[in-house]
């Protein structure tokens, strides 16, 4: 194998990115590696949306002191803009192949996250004999409905407007705690500030994208929506890991992967959400370097794993469902102004459920950009329609707005208006917010 390693320093690691050209495909990368190191099994970090070579700085001077640690940007992933639209996941794990095999590597241990984290996994399936161990963050077996629909509705979102897509990308990927200004779990203050400072920079970077940037983002949703739902799960030794209040990939989600491998483990990573590699980077890296080494995960601190991690995950939500004290509310659509009464019978931060006339089912299927207006509150919201049934519907809210987000968890959280739902057995297949028959009971 050739020699691709160079020392770790801040300029090299924020300095314009190495480049191979595979056919036609570009592929952008990093590699860095400590002589006494060099010839244990290599780690490769797949680069997902928005995850720039700078983010992994902690990564990488963690994981050098242990093994040579490697950052690729496929086509349209991370920082690297060349589109590739029409590209399966398979293609994708195809061309981290053939890089692999462009520089003769031995095996190599694969850590990914988020969206990248579908790429990832397909490779595993394709090329067991070149992974060692595979770890991965927000990942899901078969993603649910409201999960997809989030995804259609931020290419929506942002063809329309980026500031409105930034706001959408925070008040989706971090849990709405933080929009109520309440800590949670014991944090401290200067937790709380660091995670709002965190969340201040990556809204920023979202608002800075360019159009090549938010195309690559457009192509890697339809990507993963067009083979989104697979029985092929790796074989290899994995590791999974969750935010125990991520509720853009829940958490029973992620569990329910690691079940469902071969040979997985599932950890949760306490008062973490969905970016857990930037919100409890301690937890994190401990835990990959102890997976990297085959150690036990028990003694890492901020963390559960086994049994009680399984625990923790089982609930299917993670914002309490609620009952309005006065249900009643009105559908508007924006663009025939047409209106109906409904009855909101379940709701949370997310969505929730409506009760509706027969006449309001057959206003449901012509209007698109619909609007939910609770009265009583004065609040409204731009809404998402699904799963229509006799005389029911459940909805997800498009939040695209920090401060009416911040003003709604408020209104949540006031017994005046909301309270809370009995705990029933769930459905086993429910969604994040609902339960079917279940949300419709008076």
């Amino acid at each position: 194998m050739m020699s691709i390693y160079v020392p770790y320093s801040r300029r090299e690691l924020i300095n314009e990115p190495r480049v191979v050209f595979l056919g036609r495909y570009r592929v952008e990368f990093k590699a860095f590696g400590l002589a006494e190191y060099m010839y244990s099994t290599p780690v490769v970090i797949i680069a997902g949306d928005f995850q720039k070579f700078s983010h992994y700085r902690e990564f990488v001077l963690t994981l050098q002191n242990h093994r040579p640690v490697v950052i690729v940007s496929l086509p349209s992933c991370g920082g690297n803009d060349q589109r590739v639209a029409n590209l399966s996941l398979d293609e994708m794990a195809g061309i981290l192949k053939s890089f692999l095999e462009h520089f003769d590597f031995p095996k190599v241990s694969l850590i990914s996250m988020s969206l990248g984290g579908w790429v990832a996994s397909r490779f595993c399936c394709l090329y067991p004999e070149r992974v060692h161990r595979l770890l991965l963050a927000g990942i899901a077996r078969k993603p649910r409905k409201s999960f997809c629909m989030t995804l259609e509705e931020s290419v929506s979102i942002l063809s329309e407007s980026t500031e409105n897509f930034a706001d959408a990308m925070i008040l989706h990927l971090f849990h709405p705690r933080f929009w109520g200004g309440d800590s949670v779990g014991g944090e401290s203050s200067a937790e709380v500030i660091s995670g709002v400072s965190y969340r201040k920079l990556f809204r920023r970077q979202i608002g800075q994208l360019s159009a090549l940037e938010k195309r690559c983002y457009q192509d890697n949703v339809q990507r993963l929506l067009s083979d989104r739902q697979t029985d092929s799960l790796p074989a290899v030794k994995t590791l999974v890991l969750a935010g125990q209040y991520d509720h853009f990939t829940l958490p029973f989600e992620s569990a329910e992967y690691a079940q469902a491998c071969l040979d997985a483990e599932f950890v949760l990573i306490k008062g973490a959400d969905h970016l857990i590699q930037y919100e409890c980077m301690g937890a994190v890296l401990d835990c990959i370097v102890q997976f990297l080494a085959g150690r036990s995960l028990a003694g890492v601190a901020g963390i559960a794993v086994g049994e009680d991690a399984i625990q923790m995950s089982l609930n299917k939500r993670t914002s309490p469902r609620l009952m309005p004290k006065k249900s009643k509310a009105r559908l508007l659509s924006g663009s025939s102004g047409l209106t109906q009464n409904v009855l909101v019978r379940d709701v949370n931060y997310r969505g929730g459920v409506l009760e509706l006339s027969d006449q309001a089912l057959s206003f449901l299927s012509e209007e698109k950009d619909l609007e939910l207006l609770f009265p009583d509150m004065d609040l409204k919201f731009k809404v998402v329609i699904f799963d229509i049934d006799v005389r029911c519907v459940k909805f997800l809210f498009k939040h695209i707005d920090i401060g009416q987000a911040a003003t709604f968890v408020h209104t949540l959280s006031d017994p005046k208006y909301f309270i809370k739902r009995k705990k029933k057995k769930a459905l086993p297949d429910s969604d994040d917010y609902c339960t079917g028959e279940e949300s419709l009971a008076n």
